[in-house]
């Protein structure tokens, strides 16, 4: 026992690469997820990372329309790196970053704790808890979320150097501790509180004499100024703001500060049990301190802080992990509005408190010297690491995708309207509209004031042909959205026009087209529909204009490039539109168009194999295409290839015997 003491006291790298081993392992199934939740607004939808020079827009805090309220500029730049490197489908690369994220933060941890502590063992007890943690799912399997991640390492290394710097005093140390802070601030707000931290661990070095503490402020200067620099900033930015409600009046300061007594104690209880896990936890908003929940949960918040630092002398160590959790929640204590009383996402820094709690706990059980209690502290560390990696490898299904994570969340607050909305939206990717329409209306049901279910709505009767209900209830979530300033407009917008679009009241959908314009100039997609209209209108040189709007705001958009090609070779600028339709090509093979018309220029050209090359290449990346296979097959036989093409024309047959161009054809080539 002794020896194996001995070893997680003396050694660093071995047991730190444990600690990092049994972390991947236990996140290792995060590899096979996909995008879930908010992840395409920002990696799929969002113009602003398809073009490098948007990087200041990024530095200026921009974010997609539907997310302002926070000032975040690093990691939109981070966002915008990570995009051009990975693209907007590579699932697997981006999870590995956000493994590669927490195992940093694990590394950090490490070492921090070693500063702080000055003992080995408990460095390793507390990352290894904190590593396994079930609580950080919500902050690395969500990729959005592990992104912000990058803010909170980047604090704990630049805690780290700043102690590195208080032992040494060098001044390397210390400019790498101020720039760290400052990346830090600028990544993630939750990291404001810094050089609190940095106080409270003088604190402790100083045996909690409160004058010595003091004095470090001085020390501080650059975080002060830092955080100074954010408040400033933002302020003066158009960062806008968050409510919990529609109506903010209903979630004023008051009513905000009395329900996160609640909201506190259950992130403690969450901490140490760490079931079940849940996106929306049900914290309802309260108004009267004497409510006894209410009056409850901030008594003995009082209590728990009065214990911890007026028993700090005999707590030491552990009165430091506690306080650490306070100070840590503060930027989402909801003093200044966030629009979330309680996440997961929001634990990460504070869960070093009980990690560290429940590291000093097994270590004091350690240091009792007797046989029961050094098996005990084995027992149970055995005991936290599987039961907390196990729900941790658990939990990490549930974000496997929107389906998953919906479905479990059901289970959980069968009571709220946007849930079962979110998870009917899964079901409308996925194209079982029936599914999809069943949840939209128990949505309803439950939230009838929430847009976003009529948006919803609209979107499945849109698909289930219902162009009239669609209609009713896209302009539903326009009116319901109308004065709220978070509620995303431009969509709801762009999918009524296209309504219009396919009822040929054109007039209509220019409107609305423009509309969405005029809400959200950044919508790439609004302009391209609107060239569409343009393209249906004849008024080739307007398509032309809307579509290269378009590729302004998104080089990646296939469908813009492929308007633009063929608004090109209406003004016979055939030259010009050939390189749009093979970018259209590389972007989306899907888009079957492409080829059809690539070919026909080739092919009128005299340019045959090149066109039966393209309509080749067509017919592979869509086998199931019958009107590529047929195109195929009728230039293969214009060209005396005649078994190739009757191996085609048979192709097409096979999706749909009665196809008369097909069949037509077949039977000129076999009369032969």
């Amino acid at each position: 026992m002794n020896k194996l003491i001995n070893f997680f006291e003396t050694k660093k790298a071995l047991p730190l690469l444990l600690v990092l081993f049994l972390t991947t392992l236990v996140y290792s199934n995060i590899l096979s997820n996909g995008f879930v939740w908010d992840d395409p607004d920002f990696y799929q939808n969002w113009p602003t990372l398809y073009r490098w020079d948007n990087a200041l827009n990024l530095l200026g805090g921009e974010v997609p329309l539907i997310h302002k309220g926070v000032y975040r500029p690093l990691r939109g730049l981070i966002q915008l790196i990570l995009f051009q490197i990975i693209g907007p489908k590579n699932f697997i690369a981006y999870h590995l970053v956000s493994l590669l994220i927490h195992l940093v933060s694990v590394i950090a941890l490490y070492f921090l704790i070693e500063q702080i502590a000055k003992n080995r063992l408990i460095a390793f007890l507390t990352t290894l808890i904190f590593g396994l943690h079930p609580i950080h799912t919500e902050a690395i399997s969500y990729l959005t979320t592990s992104v912000d991640v990058i803010g909170v390492t980047f604090m704990f290394w630049a805690f780290y150097f700043y102690l590195f710097w208080r032992q040494r005093h060098q001044n390397w140390q210390f400019i790498s501790a101020v720039v760290l802070g400052l990346l830090a601030f600028f990544t993630y707000e939750m990291t404001l509180v810094l050089p609190l931290l940095i106080l409270l661990v003088e604190w402790y070095f100083a045996e909690f004499n409160w004058a010595k503490t003091i004095k470090q402020i001085k020390n501080l200067w650059p975080y002060w100024l830092g955080i100074a620099a954010y408040i400033v900033l933002r302020l003066s930015l158009n960062t806008g703001q968050r409510f919990l409600t529609p109506d903010p009046n209903q979630s004023n300061w008051h009513i905000r500060i009395l329900t996160m007594g609640k909201a506190t104690l259950k992130y403690i209880y969450l901490l140490f049990i760490p079931y079940p896990l849940n996106i929306f936890h049900k914290i309802n908003l309260s108004s009267n301190l004497f409510q006894p929940k209410i009056f409850l949960s901030w008594l003995t918040i009082f209590i728990l802080i009065g214990i911890l630092i007026f028993s700090a002398k005999k707590l030491k160590l552990a009165s430091v992990a506690g306080l650490w959790f306070f100070i840590a929640l503060m930027p989402v204590s909801n003093i200044f509005p966030t629009g979330i009383i309680m996440a997961e996402k929001y634990m990460y820094l504070s869960s070093v408190s009980s990690a560290l709690l429940l590291a000093l706990l097994i270590y004091y059980l350690i240091k009792r010297g007797k046989i029961f209690f050094q098996a005990s502290a084995i027992i149970l560390t055995l005991a936290i690491a599987l039961v907390y990696g196990g729900l941790t490898y658990a939990r990490n299904f549930d974000w496997k995708s929107d389906l998953a994570i919906w479905q479990a969340t059901t289970e959980l607050r069968p009571d709220y309207g946007r849930v079962w909305s979110n998870l009917g939206f899964s079901y409308y990717k996925e194209k079982n509209y029936e599914k999809a329409l069943e949840n939209f209306l128990k949505a309803r049901a439950l939230e009838p004031e929430l847009p976003l279910i009529y948006h919803n709505l609209g979107n499945v009767y849109d698909e289930m042909g219902d162009y009239d209900l669609a209609i009713e209830n896209y302009l539903k979530a326009v009116k319901t959205r109308e004065g709220i300033e978070f509620y995303n407009r431009t969509e709801t917008y762009n999918n009524l026009a296209i309504i219009y679009q396919k009822l040929d009241n054109l007039a209509e959908a220019k409107k609305y087209f423009q509309k969405a314009i005029d809400f959200d100039p950044t919508y790439f997609k609004a302009y391209s529909n609107l060239g569409v209209v343009a393209l249906l209108e004849k008024d080739y040189a307007t398509a032309q204009d809307l579509f290269q709007k378009t590729i302004g705001l998104s080089d990646n958009f296939a469908p813009a490039h492929h308007g633009l090609a063929v608004s090109l070779v209406n003004q016979n600028q055939i030259k010009q539109a050939i390189p749009h339709y093979e970018k259209s090509m590389a972007l989306d093979p899907q888009l079957t168009d492409n080829y059809n018309h690539l070919a026909f220029i080739y092919n009128q050209s005299g340019e045959t194999q090149k066109a039966l090359d393209i309509l080749q290449a067509g017919a592979a990346a869509n086998p199931n295409d019958i009107e590529l296979r047929t195109n195929y097959g009728i230039l293969l036989a214009n060209n005396g290839q005649y078994q190739q093409a009757i191996v085609e024309l048979q192709a097409a047959l096979a999706i749909d015997p009665n196809y008369e161009a097909a069949k037509k054809v077949l039977e000129q080539i076999t009369k032969k």
